[in-house]
């Protein structure tokens, strides 16, 4: 590239976080900044369709079959495109404006639930289908989620970093809990063509506000840059230089593996296992939400302020698998609920910590490609959740759970006692 042409995303970062507006300085940082506000709003109302989608899908396949691997499969799949494309994403957002990749994420949500809603009108609720869809709205939530993060680095800079985050894990966990309790209130009431017609114009709303925001990016001509997978592999070298980045994206990768596997059984939890049904299928998937919003205020203010990222982010993915465990030994349908919104608090936890770790070291030409290997370490959740079916299948749900959360714990702790640099001052990359 030529010394003076410039890339949008270069253009976008030249112009520093974006001015704040003077409502009152007692703000949070990011609802000071004019152009972050309607973007978080529209996060909201998007994460209501998302969550309402996964517990009507989630409900239809539970109805159409009895099988661990077959449930567990619709997380599998919902998850996969993170592994598969999600560091290709993050290359694309180092060359794309951030604000034109959301719309588009958004745009092809509300065409997808449209078709799904047309569709299943005609052939019904068929397991192909079923998984087809999930893919490729997994394939949406990739994008949107790893072009949210750019945007809130890009936008807020290093120091609020971990707030911004904070606010939107709480945009995603109102969502799961609002979203996921209509759609268990509506599933049984209303035919599932509506539902997902409901869904589709909840994503035109979020689309329309994306479309109210005013694009900053420059019309600078650009020259070509280097292959999709020259930069793929800077990315890889960038982390593999920096032990903290390398190590905290490993963590994320065990986490979601071994983690996270009581999210993919809970439809089979809440069904077969504690008799909870439509409803309580919902009040369970919003019970994480529940907790998640409890702990925003405490991970906005002491997280924010921690100079140690990274010990608070092991802690959290210790408490995770411990969760899971919990989960797995439910006796009953009140217990399993209370120990998802403690699960909840330490999820949003990880995910603040996490994402802000990883942001926060990485240097600022490789936002993009760094949050796509961010993404490809969620990608592990499938492949996690695909071994979860299958042990599920063979020894019960119960003893499938406490194993793999087990092995993500040892693994987690033996990640904390050899790379003491985890659990170090954390010291970001300059702006």
């Amino acid at each position: 590239m030529t010394t003076g042409d410039i890339t949008p995303v270069e253009a976008e970062e030249q112009a520093g976080p974006i001015e704040l507006a003077r409502p009152s300085r007692y703000w949070p940082a990011p609802f000071r900044q004019k152009q972050y506000r309607p973007v978080l709003v529209a996060g909201l109302i998007s994460y209501n369709g998302r969550f309402m989608d996964l517990t009507l899908v989630a409900w239809l396949v539970v109805q159409s079959t009895d099988s661990p691997l077959a449930i567990t499969m619709v997380t599998t799949l919902r998850f996969l495109p993170f592994l598969l494309i999600g560091p290709f994403i993050g290359v694309a957002l180092d060359r794309l404006p951030h604000l034109r990749v959301l719309r588009t994420a958004q745009f092809g949500s509300l065409i997808m639930a449209l078709a799904m809603a047309v569709t299943i009108s005609i052939v019904g609720p068929d397991l192909t289908l079923l998984y087809a869809y999930s893919f490729i709205m997994g394939t949406t939530w990739t994008l949107e989620m790893s072009t949210r993060r750019a945007f809130i680095r890009r936008s807020l800079g290093a120091a609020a970093v971990t707030s911004g985050l904070a606010l939107e894990f709480l945009a995603l966990y109102l969502g799961a809990m609002i979203g996921s309790n209509i759609a268990g209130l509506l599933i049984t009431r209303v035919p599932d063509p509506t539902l997902f017609i409901g869904i589709a114009v909840l994503y035109a709303i979020s689309t329309f506000l994306m479309l109210s925001v005013k694009d900053r990016t420059t019309k600078d001509t650009v020259t070509p840059v280097d292959p999709p997978l020259s930069q793929l592999r800077d990315g890889v070298r960038i982390a593999l230089r920096s032990r903290v980045l390398l190590m905290a994206l490993v963590v994320v990768g065990i986490a979601n593996m071994f983690g996270f596997g009581f999210e993919a059984l809970i439809p089979l939890f809440a069904v077969d296992i504690l008799g909870a049904g439509a409803v309580g299928l919902g009040l369970l998937i919003s019970a994480t939400g529940i907790g998640a919003i409890i702990g925003t205020l405490l991970i906005a203010t002491i997280a924010q302020n921690t100079r140690r990222q990274g010990l608070l982010f092991l802690t959290s993915t210790m408490g995770l698998h411990i969760s899971g465990i919990v989960f797995a030994s439910s006796p009953n349908f009140v217990f399993a609920f209370i120990v998802l919104i403690g699960a909840g608090i330490i999820i949003n936890l990880f995910g603040v910590m996490s994402g802000a770790l990883i942001i926060v070291s990485a240097p600022r030409q490789a936002y993009g490609r760094i949050i796509g290997l961010h993404m490809g370490m969620i990608g592990m959740f499938p492949i996690g959740t695909l071994m979860l079916g299958l042990l599920a299948n063979e020894y019960g749900p119960r003893a499938a759970l406490i194993t793999m959360a087990s092995i993500g714990l040892s693994m987690t702790l033996v990640v904390a006692l050899m790379v003491p640099q985890l659990r170090a001052k954390t010291v970001p990359e300059a702006d």
